[in-house]
């Protein structure tokens, strides 16, 4: 567990928690409803993006 404010805040917001958070919600979806926007949990792809001054870490895409 972070000790500070700020590594907290790095943790929660770093690449892997965000990716493991997404990944997770897509996991419980139902895809036995066959809902138009579904996504394959598989299929998740991200990237970090380019890092601006009013920002301490990347963008994250996916």
């Amino acid at each position: 567990m972070p000790r500070n404010n700020t590594e907290l805040e790095q943790f929660t917001l770093s690449r892997e928690m965000v990716y493991n958070v997404f990944r997770q919600s897509l996991y419980d979806q139902d895809p036995e409803l066959n809902h138009p926007l579904y996504i394959h949990p598989a299929s998740l792809d991200m990237q970090v993006g380019s890092v601006t001054s009013e920002s301490r870490s990347g963008v994250l895409y996916w």
